[in-house]
């Protein structure tokens, strides 16, 4: 237990916020979980998630299906890590959704399928497309493909990412453009700055030491993921902007650790 990373496990689910309980607010059996968690108490956080999942709460099956990813108080089952995920993607869950695109791209669990990816990924962003094998059509095309493809290195690199102790040490926050090429498989930083719009060159070692670590995450993400056919015409060049902070102490937690997303 002593390698967690709680921030990591549910980057897409709360802010440093959520664990500020107040008095006389009821709270989901997940927020329970997660304070069970930051605890290291597994029996308190499933019995916690247990309850939720049984009441039909979206946010205890996202992290129980993190847990099953990740390893966290229950043995590593992306299957049915996959299954849960689904489950409350069904419901309306973006971050399942997500989880569950990212599987299907990296056939973790579940067969490889960009088309399921792309599929997944729709609903991520809110659109709700027929489940039915007409649905899924349209998701299977060439164009689609290199879209779910281009997303999951995307994904995979920003969950992948090891924030650099110096780096969190310096304080350095902010955010950076990434860019990524199906065609010449290369990444490429865009831009970066700070909290205060700021170009960040004035942050030092700690700015460059995260830039490295970014681009390390890319070149394993695009390794790790199989290429799909690409269309003939079409650039599907993209720019993924990655907001990063973490506190000058280096806590790990879910206080210090706000996550990485787009």
């Amino acid at each position: 237990m002593d390698g967690w990373n709680l921030g990591r496990v549910v980057r897409r689910m709360v802010g440093p916020a959520l664990l500020l309980v107040l008095p006389g607010v009821a709270y989901a059996q997940a927020d329970h979980a997660i304070i069970a968690l930051d605890q290291k108490d597994c029996e308190a956080a499933i019995d916690a998630l247990n309850v939720g999942m049984a009441a039909g709460e979206v946010q205890s099956m996202y992290l129980v299906g993190q847990m099953f990813e990740s390893g966290i108080c229950l043995k590593v089952d992306l299957a049915r890590a996959a299954a849960i995920y689904e489950q409350a993607a069904k419901l309306g869950d973006t971050g399942s959704a997500r989880s569950l695109a990212l599987l299907h791209a990296r056939g973790a669990g579940v067969p490889q399928s960009y088309a399921k990816a792309a599929y997944w990924s729709a609903v991520t962003r809110g659109q709700r497309p027929a489940a039915d094998a007409a649905g899924l059509e349209s998701f299977s095309t060439a164009n689609a493909i290199e879209k779910a493809y281009v997303e999951a290195v995307h994904d995979l690199a920003e969950d992948t990412m090891v924030y650099p102790p110096q780096a969190a040490m310096q304080g350095v926050r902010g955010r950076v453009v990434m860019r990524f090429d199906p065609r010449s498989m290369t990444t490429s930083l865009v831009s970066s700055v700070d909290n205060q719009g700021a170009a960040t060159n004035h942050l030092g070692p700690g700015k460059h030491l995260f830039e490295r670590a970014l681009a390390t995450s890319y070149e394993a993400a695009i390794k790790a993921l199989p290429k799909p056919e690409l269309p003939v015409s079409g650039d599907f060049a993209t720019d993924h902007e990655v907001r990063f902070s973490r506190d000058r102490n280096g806590s790990d937690g879910p206080y210090g650790y706000q996550g990485l997303h787009r």
